[in-house]
């Protein structure tokens, strides 16, 4: 990594599909120490055993905070990646001083250290294009670690900070598929929903943020989740106001009738929109002509655009 930095991401996975083998989570610490003690070890032997010595010691000191074993603010970590390297350098100074002497070291020494420095200064440079932005950078973490929840966040979280909506809420998608049961993702799900349907449909003020923090605190509850996704209708939110009343509608089922009841008064109101949204929330073919001519007006519209063979999804934007 040190010589040829490759797939490295500011994020990884927390979670793994299986757990660690033990001597896996074991190599890295024991490794740590025998080099702590090699280090001390050589610092009384020469100068040039001390230097090498003192290198690893720089190296390890500088690793610490990137290891997790003390706390670090995330914007300062790579800083420390790049101060560790002065340690390397320092320790391969001194094994070259041990290998090459006579005539002509100096000029064998330079050309191993140019053998190992070009690569790391070629890839540098190649991995200097994907810090050159947020978009950038937060894309390529999720392609080295597509598992890990929080780089999808931060991907999600930029794009909808760039208005780039459905790149964000398929971002947002990806991190509540990895895991379900954390709530910011949901939450992030209906802010930037809610932001798109702003921007489609010129509401103004902003109420996307309140409307997502009312849903975090309700996620669990039913009723709280009904009661919000009715004030976000009357304020003329669609797709976000579906996905609160869905994820009510999957805490505590209705029933058919009662579905097609909705759907009456909704049709009756102008609401096809919402309308739509409870039929796909049915189980069996309506009962009720008028919403059973709804139905099949639906189906035949979607059989004209996407023929017979797909199923109809009216899952609006739902993960």
């Amino acid at each position: 990594i040190a010589v040829f930095p490759d797939r490295l991401t500011p994020m990884y996975a927390f979670e793994r599909d299986e757990p660690t083998p033990l001597w896996q989570a074991a190599i890295g610490p024991v490794l740590v120490a025998i080099l702590v003690v090699l280090a001390w070890r050589m610092r009384t032997r020469s100068t040039t055993h001390a230097l090498f010595g003192a290198g690893l010691l720089v190296a390890l000191l500088y690793l610490a905070p990137v290891s997790n074993l003390v706390p670090l603010y995330f914007q300062w970590a790579d800083r420390y990646l790049v101060w560790m390297s002065i340690g390397l350098v320092l320790s391969l100074g001194a094994t070259l001083d041990l290998l090459f002497t006579g005539a002509g070291a100096e000029r064998r020494i330079g050309v191993v250290g140019l053998v190992i420095a070009a690569p790391l200064v070629a890839r540098s440079v190649q991995y200097a294009e994907v810090w050159s932005s947020d978009l950038r950078l937060w894309g390529h973490a999720v392609s080295v670690e597509p598992r890990s929840y929080y780089a999808w966040l931060k991907l999600g979280e930029v794009q909808r900070d760039a208005h780039q909506y459905g790149p964000a809420l398929d971002a947002y998608a990806e991190a509540i598929e990895i895991a379900p049961d954390l709530r910011v993702g949901h939450a992030s799900f209906v802010y930037t929903l809610a932001l798109r349907d702003e921007q489609r449909h010129d509401l103004e003020p902003s109420n996307a943020l309140s409307h997502s923090e009312r849903f975090l605190r309700a996620m669990d509850d039913a009723q709280g989740l009904r009661d919000l996704a009715s004030d976000m209708s009357e304020q003329g939110y669609r797709q976000a106001m579906t996905y609160v009343l869905a994820r009510s509608l999957d805490l505590e089922p209705v029933r058919d009738d009662q579905l097609e009841h909705a759907i009456a008064v909704q049709l009756q109101e102008g609401n096809f929109w919402l309308a739509r949204f409870y039929l796909s929330r049915m189980q069996d073919r309506p009962l009720s002509p008028v919403v059973n001519t709804f139905w099949q007006a639906e189906r035949n519209a979607h059989e004209r655009t996407h023929g017979r063979e797909e199923p109809i999804d009216e899952s609006l934007d739902r993960p």
